[in-house]
């Protein structure tokens, strides 16, 4: 969700990724998911349509993470953080609509001032697609893809 433009939304998965690349024509998008396990579908959609998915993604990165390189003390207790944000006693992230968790990210990544951060905090929580992090993501991830029982075939496309 770009802060600064009204809240736009899409029911086709694969006009997700297309529609968020037409937004930021020349720009390099990062996505913030709410934890890795969330980070997965959205290389689902990537596998959809890889060409603009590369194209227009600088990389990824998790709202567990931001979380953790600004404010260390919860980084084993994020919870913790949530409820210290949320005017709800007992405040559970897991039982939230998708619509109140992406509402809830918004709310922690203003209360982290992410967007002032310094190049070294976004430098060691967003990670590029071709990293480490995300083929170990990929790789113990339960996609298809990476199953044994799959076969990638390529052909030859002309140009």
């Amino acid at each position: 969700k770009d802060l600064s433009k009204s809240v736009q939304s899409t029911k086709q998965s694969v006009s997700f990724i297309t529609m968020c690349r037409n937004l930021y024509i020349n720009k390099k998008i990062i996505y913030i998911t709410m934890d890795e396990r969330s980070l997965i579908p959205l290389f689902e959609l990537g596998f959809w349509v890889p060409g603009v998915f590369a194209d227009s993604v600088a990389g990824v990165s998790t709202i567990e993470d931001l979380l953790a390189a600004k404010k260390p003390e919860f980084k084993n207790n994020i919870q913790g953080y949530y409820e210290t944000i949320s005017s709800e006693e007992n405040f559970v992230i897991s039982g939230l609509e998708p619509s109140e968790k992406v509402n809830v990210m918004e709310k922690v990544f203003l209360n982290l001032e992410i967007e002032s951060s310094s190049r070294d905090v976004i430098g060691t929580v967003v990670h590029l697609l071709h990293s480490p992090y995300i083929n170990k993501l990929l790789l113990t991830s339960n996609l298809d893809i990476f199953s044994e029982d799959f076969v990638w075939i390529k052909l030859p496309e002309e140009k």
